[in-house]
């Protein structure tokens, strides 16, 4: 079978790819963007192209006649490639029919993980518990893994795990072997205009499934067909050494699906559980107090925040809302599920797949019943969030970013600039105490007067660099944690053609009566009073100054 994935590098898409190549189907596709999914698809030979104005797609019709063309919710019923499709008599579908048919034609046993909250890191535990049972599996999961790819197609299995969504009522597309159905929240208002379609639609996935393992809270509300379903009690979540007491009830749901198939016993897969890696995007540690989660639902807020405050007391959350039209379904909801940060900074919500009727809310309407709206800061994704995002970290705070939309993909691109930690000295007269640099081209800021500091090297903080530097280049005395936070800025296009990000800390008071400065061309003392534009500073230097 010849098959044409329209949106190849997409995290829907993308691993149903990788299932096909590893069924054996030929594979070709196109994205309107370059991904690391489309980096890996090219090394197993795919053929990819970045134009999806029909032209490849005519291509590989004509190389060789396409059988199916595959193709995201998200593309437009007038896109060109589906166009072409349905004129060439190409057989046209989303993910979920191709995956079902795959399933149906290799014979294998469907395990869907379905559910409002929860479901990709449900479905990531049970494909690894599964592995550590040594059982294959084929499988497909919404995020990437760390141990393995998102997509993968075992010969030798006999079940294959699936995130099942009920977006665009996809799940609805499957009659399970086994389901697993995670917490039911009202959700997708642009699928399910009210809330008992939502709950119909579940109630329906339900009764297409052999058997469903749900929690009595939420069969309350959907009424799974009794003779066929387990449902367990909340006191029947399993005491694990898991953070998060969300998690501990997801792998309550993948123990007890592995009781369920009768694979093991208690002890391994309860090690199995507690060992388990993670996935993309789901509480995933970024740096040191940094995590990225990928919640927007109230439900996900309140249950990642107290996960966080498990790991730390002090928790400061970056929120970016996700799609107008789901925020005015779930803005009254916006009340209690932020108690547990203790700063909440509020970004303008990330648009995507927008009814144009719809007035678009603003941070403050959104915010203006949470509990603790004091905590509250609206913001927008800038160099001035950057810099409150670090001196919380450097406080040891927890920082969480959540958010569906770019809030991750943003905090990603600023850790991957170069970071420099640099130190204002300030003598015991209040005199700023500045590092002369020498006049050599090869040098940043050649000639002029500076801070003391320079790169930050893997596995360090930017105080432990900062602290590092400074004793390196100096004779100064002082204790780490006499370093104070001043501010982060960004320094574009550097002599070597690259961009940092440069943090300065302040180190008051300092005995500079026997300084020595070991670089450069020693220390220049400037007083409060001295006007700036006399004295060669470093234009990173003089904002530091100005803003101190």
């Amino acid at each position: 079978m010849n098959i044409f994935f329209s949106g190849i590098g997409g995290v829907g898409i993308g691993p149903l790819a990788e299932i096909a190549l590893d069924a054996d189907y030929d594979v070709q596709g196109s994205d309107a963007n370059e991904g690391p999914i489309l980096e890996k698809l090219r090394s197993r030979g795919v053929s990819v192209s970045i134009s999806q104005d029909g032209s490849f797609l005519q291509a590989c019709h004509d190389a060789q006649p396409i059988d199916w063309f595959v193709y995201t919710a998200a593309l437009p019923s007038d896109h060109p490639e589906l166009t072409l499709a349905r004129s060439l008599g190409i057989k046209t579908a989303k993910r979920d029919e191709l995956l079902a048919h795959i399933i149906s034609e290799k014979q294998l046993k469907l395990i869907a993980v379905a559910g409002t909250h929860g479901k990709t890191t449900t479905t990531g535990m049970l494909v690894w518990s599964l592995q550590q049972f040594g059982v294959p599996v084929s499988y497909s999961v919404g995020s990437t893994l760390s141990f393995g790819p998102s997509g993968k197609f075992d010969p030798a299995s006999d079940y294959f795990v699936y995130e099942c969504d009920e977006f665009d009522r996809n799940f609805l597309h499957f009659s399970p072997h086994l389901s697993l159905i995670t917490s039911i929240d009202y959700d997708h208002p642009d699928t399910y205009p009210t809330e008992a379609d939502y709950m119909a639609a579940f109630r329906q996935f339900a009764s297409q499934s052999d058997h469903t393992i749900l929690w009595r809270s939420d069969d309350k509300s959907i009424h799974a067909p009794a003779d066929h379903s387990w449902a367990l009690s909340d006191d029947e979540v399993l005491p694990l050494r898991i953070a998060g007491q969300h998690n501990r009830r997801n792998a309550t749901l993948v123990s007890k699906t592995v009781e369920y198939l009768a694979i093991g016993d208690h002890a391994t897969t309860k090690d199995a559980l507690e060992s388990f890696p993670g996935t993309d995007r789901r509480f995933q540690k970024l740096a040191d107090n940094l995590y990225s989660d990928y919640g927007h639902h109230p439900t996900e807020i309140a249950a990642t925040l107290q996960l966080a405050r498990e790991l730390s007391d002090n928790v400061v959350l970056i929120y970016q809302p996700h799609q107008n039209v789901r925020q005015h379904e779930i803005k009254d909801a916006y009340t209690n599920c932020f108690e547990l940060a203790e700063e909440i900074y509020w970004l303008p919500t990330y648009l995507s797949r927008e009814d144009p009727t719809l007035p678009i809310l603003t941070p403050q309407q959104l915010t203006q019943n949470i509990t603790n709206h004091r905590a509250v800061t609206t913001v927008d994704m800038n160099d001035e969030l950057w810099d409150k995002l670090q001196k919380s970290r450097d406080e040891n705070k927890l920082v969480l970013v959540m958010g569906a939309g770019s809030i991750d993909g943003w905090v990603r691109s600023q850790l991957s600039v170069k970071q420099v930690a640099n130190v204002l000295v300030i003598d015991t007269k209040g005199n700023f105490i500045l590092q002369k640099r020498d006049n050599s081209p090869a040098i940043n800021n050649p000639g002029m007067n500076t801070g003391f500091g320079g790169s930050v090297n893997e596995g360090e903080s930017l105080r432990e660099a900062a602290a590092r530097e400074l004793r390196e280049e100096t004779n100064l005395a002082f204790d780490m944690s006499d370093l104070v936070y001043h501010m982060t800025i960004f320094q574009p296009l550097i002599n070597d053609g690259t961009s940092r990000w440069v943090t300065y800390f302040i180190l008051k008071d300092a005995d500079i009566s026997n300084l020595q400065v070991f670089e450069g061309e020693g220390f220049t003392i400037v007083k409060p009073t001295d006007p700036l534009d006399d004295l060669h500073l470093s234009p990173m230097i003089r904002r530091a100054i100005e803003a101190y």
